[in-house]
């Protein structure tokens, strides 16, 4: 009787897993853009 309900906390652990990291890479690439826009503004 658990099966379904297990799998479906298995699943939904698994998304949470998967868009956490994305938005980990995602933060990451934004803030090197940002740093890397600074610098060329600060150059200029």
């Amino acid at each position: 009787m658990n099966g379904p309900i297990l799998d479906i906390l298995l699943n939904l652990i698994v998304l949470s897993g998967l868009i956490g990291m994305l938005l980990l890479i995602w933060v990451l690439i934004i803030s090197m853009v940002g740093l890397f826009f600074k610098n060329i503004g600060g150059t200029k």
